[in-house]
């Protein structure tokens, strides 16, 4: 008799930024709902976990896909419009135009102040473990509690730096 490992684990057990990684490299990877273990894909390759001995064909493992970039896009956005700073926010908004606005932006933060770029760090890392999370509970894969808590948490993370970002001068 093979003894069932409990499919729920707390937060604190999971590797949340290894999963933010994963969800967010643009391959994805594999949580182990049995073990916790993960297994992120990048240029095809395994570059996390001991990818030997592994069936991924065994129920355990879980697919996890890459994250939409729309969702990067929109914090991008939101991130924007918080903006008061009247240089600042005409070159994000003129950043977040056409091809190539995730570098565009990137080094529009950048350029503005180190201290900037700590803000929008701050708020872009609130919403993507607050989506990391969301991928746990609509996985089974935590408690729903201890998940919503966690993400206001990170919400008033987030909002706490657009409040920063909208006091930039």
């Amino acid at each position: 008799m093979t003894i069932e490992q409990p499919r729920h684990r707390t937060l604190a057990t999971i590797d949340l930024d290894l999963l933010v990684m994963t969800l967010g490299n643009g391959e994805g990877g594999y949580y182990n709902a049995a073990t916790g273990d993960m297994l992120t894909i990048m240029d095809g390759d395994v570059i996390t976990g001991d990818a030997e001995d592994i069936d991924l064909d065994d129920p355990a493992w879980i697919g996890i896909g890459a994250e939409d970039s729309r969702d990067k896009y929109r914090d991008m956005s939101d991130f924007a419009d918080a903006v008061t700073d009247p240089v600042i926010a005409d070159r994000l908004a003129r950043a977040l135009n056409g091809a190539g606005a995730f570098r565009r932006f990137t080094n529009t933060v950048q350029e503005a102040e180190p201290r900037f770029d700590l803000i929008w760090h701050r708020f872009a890392e609130a919403r993507a473990v607050s989506r990391a999370i969301d991928w746990l509970v609509d996985n089974d894969l935590c408690d729903e509690i201890e998940a919503a808590l966690a993400v206001q948490e990170r919400a008033d993370q987030a909002e706490r730096a657009l409040g920063e970002a909208a006091r930039w001068v």
